[in-house]
């Protein structure tokens, strides 16, 4: 295996940021980040800025007038895999001339040559297999295409490859979306091991209980605090409570302030009233009226002066209070009514099979199912089990395999709305209110826009470009084509929803599908995202009774 990596305090990376192009209404300010040998995890809304930020750090963008010092190669996984197609596994770990080298002189028949491609890793096929067995690949075949891989896969085998690599700190950018629970163990597992320094951008709770220190990036900057997600949350917890108490006591002030000015002027109307009597008495000389006339209006317009200035600084430490506390649009979600009647059958799957063309065995058989308005049903099991296969198949989509399905498959729903994992319903050229159009094309603008505004794309955000969103944002787009139809679906088919969305959206998200009166069947890996959603039946197609491989 590579040399461990001492996890001494090494400096990998040292940024010193001076503007913000992912917050351009930020106001510029010095931000210095140093990341050492320990997992970091960068945390924050959707459309926030993470992933440009990520992509700032391996120079990919440059931002004016930040500087960058980075110490140590960096091994970096994108958000979205771009497969290799035409190489094999052994190509892309950048093994596989080494190993025909070692396979040569062990058998005799290696030279110089040989020796010089090997460089002394007399170990190297003994250090491939622990690699892959620690992932859960050690079955793998190297000549194998790399573009034959799954996405779970494909993740792991990158994994393999920046332990073979010279890197020593890793940039990660949601590096568990799509797998399952067996998958993310190997994810976890090989975070925890290794020696260098991480990066990591996720929404996944697992990972951020792992991590040393977690990063926040807001619409207020860049906050670090160290230890994991749950002493994050409860440092957060603690502070947002200190800036509810300032903004309490500075509102208090400012009431108190402005109770004194009130009595300050009823004092002062009240002296001058009955100046205006001592006059029409004659009781005193005009004289010495006109002199404490005088004397009482300059001294209530001092007192007027003081207590002006006074309510101006309150209200500006209210301001400042106000500041600290982070004012985020919540995305809040209802769900209208899918016209269903309560029991209503959506969907019947009897004795349904699936085998692809030239398979050996069927990819899941005998399944039995009967969904109805109200059900919230979750699609479980290990990745290439079918999950998104059968909904797909559910959906009508079948011209996409080659493949046989036998038994019955009855549609009930009279609106039926699919999600899939690449949100295939919105493409790249399309702005936002433009895919929303498609999916309803007898919207109304005005519609188009209350709906958008639901999922927090309001005024001109609802014409960026796809193509410009993030994960998350394209996700809020597609659901909020879904769900505010002006004829909302009946039956909803979810390829892992959750997935890039922030862990605020999540919960909005499995609140708005727990309270949905229609069907739901849904593909996730994560247990709290769908126990929140309210799963009542799980269908795991991984388990031998639908699964034979």
């Amino acid at each position: 295996m590579p040399q461990s990596r001492d996890r001494a305090n090494k400096a990998h990376v040292i940024a010193h940021i001076t503007s913000w192009p992912a917050l351009p209404d930020l106001e510029a300010k010095s931000t210095r980040l140093t990341f050492h040998s320990e997992i970091t995890a960068v945390i924050g809304r959707n459309g926030i800025g993470k992933t440009r930020l990520v992509r700032f750090l391996i120079g990919q963008e440059i931002w004016p007038g930040a500087e960058i010092f980075r110490h140590s190669p960096i091994g970096y996984l994108p958000q979205t895999n771009i497969q290799p197609r035409s190489i094999s596994i052994g190509e892309h770990l950048g093994v596989d001339k080494a190993l025909a080298a070692l396979s040569a002189l062990n058998e005799g028949r290696g030279d110089e040559r040989d020796l010089v491609v090997l460089n002394d890793r007399w170990t190297l096929k003994e250090d491939v297999s622990d690699a892959l067995f620690s992932v859960g690949l050690s079955d793998l075949d190297l000549t194998r295409p790399v573009s034959t891989l799954s996405g779970g896969e494909y993740t792991r085998i990158e994994l393999v490859r920046m332990r073979f690599s010279p890197a020593e700190f890793l940039v990660l950018d949601e590096p568990t979306n799509h797998l399952d629970k067996t998958a993310r163990n190997y994810v976890l597992n090989f975070l925890s091991g290794w020696q260098g320094g991480v990066l990591v951008v996720s929404h996944d709770r697992e990972v951020l209980r792992g991590a040393d220190r977690i990063i926040e990036l807001t619409s207020r900057g860049l906050t670090s605090y160290r230890g994991n997600y749950d002493a994050f949350l409860d440092h957060k917890n603690r502070e947002q409570e200190a800036a509810q108490r300032r903004v309490e006591d500075a509102e208090k002030r400012v009431q108190h302030i402005k109770r004194d000015a009130q009595q300050t002027q009823e004092k002062a109307a009240k002296r001058a009233q009955s100046g205006k009597k001592m006059r029409r008495d004659g009781s005193h000389g005009k004289t010495l009226l006109d002199k404490k006339k005088g004397q009482a209006e300059v001294s209530a317009g001092k007192r007027i002066q003081h207590a002006a200035a006074a309510l101006g600084n309150a209200q500006g430490e209210l301001a400042e209070a106000k500041e600290r506390i982070e004012r985020f649009r919540q995305l809040a979600l209802e769900v209208p009514p899918s016209g269903t009647k309560s029991g209503q059958g959506l969907l019947r799957l009897e004795d349904v099979s699936f085998q692809f063309e030239g398979a050996e065995s069927p990819l899941f058989q005998h399944l039995d199912l009967t969904l109805r308005a109200g059900d919230k049903i979750a699609v479980t099991g290990n990745n290439g089990c079918g999950k998104s296969t059968l909904l797909n198949l559910v959906a009508g989509r079948s011209d996409r395999y080659r493949g046989g399905v036998s038994g019955t498959m009855t549609i009930l729903a009279k609106r039926l709305a699919h999600l899939d994992q690449q949100t295939e319903l919105i493409e790249n050229a399309e702005t936002i209110f433009d895919a929303f159009q498609k999916m309803n094309p007898k919207a109304t603008p005005r519609q188009v826009h209350a709906a958008l505004a639901r999922f927090l794309f309001r005024g001109d955000a609802a014409f960026k470009r796809i193509e410009h969103l993030s994960g998350g944002e394209r996700l809020r787009t597609a659901l909020a084509g879904l769900l505010y139809a002006p004829q909302p679906p009946q039956l909803l088919l979810l390829d892992e929803p959750n997935n890039h969305l922030d862990l605020d959206s999540q919960q909005a998200v499995a609140a708005a599908l727990r309270a949905y009166d229609g069907g739901v069947m849904i593909v996730s890996h994560d247990e709290v995202f769908l126990a929140d959603v309210g799963v009542n039946e799980t269908l795991d197609l991984g388990s031998p009774k639908y699964n034979v491989n």
